[in-house]
């Protein structure tokens, strides 16, 4: 199994290659291969990245509430 993308790139990091992407700088297939990831991935954060730039980050955001926590 790969690691991941957030342990291996700083946010700024893939920023900056979703930016040579969109300016068509370099191709979608050549973005997969920086990354290291498959297409799904790279569109969904794609996606994420358009509609909040400013805002965009490569942290986990849980669904749940901690391990270990009694409500």
């Amino acid at each position: 199994m790969g690691k991941h993308l957030r342990k291996l790139f700083s946010a700024k990091e893939v920023k900056e290659i979703f930016e040579r992407y969109l300016s068509q700088e370099i191709g979608v297939e050549q973005a997969l291969g920086l990354l290291r990831i498959r297409r799904r991935q790279f569109f969904k954060l794609l996606k994420a990245y358009r509609v909040s730039p400013d805002r965009f980050s490569l942290d986990y955001k849980r669904k749940t509430h901690p391990p270990g926590r009694i409500l």
